[in-house]
């Protein structure tokens, strides 16, 4: 355990913490020695919501060991999960290590929280990704409800996995535009083309798929 504040409490080094919020961080020496030996690589965070009667948040914090298998360096258990509540659990971190990390990929999910708590505290990131499950999630939303007919979304659907899955980054900029120009021929995928067109463009869906 490297920090903890139980509900009921003050901590005067983090004054906004409110007297009722929960926070519980764990690492172990060799979780540690993780973060220090491979967090200039690429980091992933994600939270777990709903985890008691509670709904406190799990949010771990992994690396990519040398096999390039996630590695979990940091586990931490709060009641709330706003980017003031990160910046505590990444400062934290930041003191035990006494340095910053300045990991090369920041991968999370969709949410601007993790990303912005941590350049807050621990400064930008060269690239940031988005973890594919969040981005699959976002995308299947998008699509029950912008098109109604369900063997249209599920064509869709196959073109997006056909993106998302390919490899060659000459060849993704090849089949990008088309995918969009067939969506664009149909006028019942028009508000989806909409979306996903405007996701690209906000999102630099290169960066992220790639």
């Amino acid at each position: 355990m490297i920090y903890f504040k139980r509900q009921g409490d003050l901590d005067g080094d983090y004054r906004e913490l409110l007297e009722n919020d929960f926070l519980l961080v764990i690492m172990n020496d060799g979780q540690l020695e993780a973060l220090k030996k491979y967090g200039s690589d690429c980091l992933c965070i994600d939270g777990t919501h709903g985890l008691n009667a509670y709904n406190f948040q799990l949010t771990t914090l992994m690396v990519l060991d040398d096999l390039r298998q996630g590695f979990p360096c940091m586990f931490a258990f709060s009641n709330r999960s706003d980017t003031y509540v990160m910046t505590v659990i990444f400062n934290v971190i930041k003191k035990l290590l006494c340095k910053e990390i300045s990991p090369k990929i920041f991968m999370s999910d969709m949410d601007e929280t993790f990303y912005k708590a941590w350049c807050e505290v621990m400064g930008a990131v060269d690239v940031r990704l988005f973890c594919v499950w969040h981005v699959i999630k976002a995308w299947k939303k998008n699509l029950n409800t912008k098109i109604r007919d369900t063997e249209k979304q599920k064509s869709t659907y196959k073109i997006l996995r056909m993106l998302l899955e390919e490899p060659d980054k000459v060849t993704f900029e090849k089949i990008l535009p088309a995918c969009l120009k067939d969506l664009y021929a149909d006028p019942e995928l028009h508000n989806f083309a909409n979306y996903f067109k405007e996701y690209c463009r906000k999102q630099e869906i290169l960066g992220l798929l790639l």
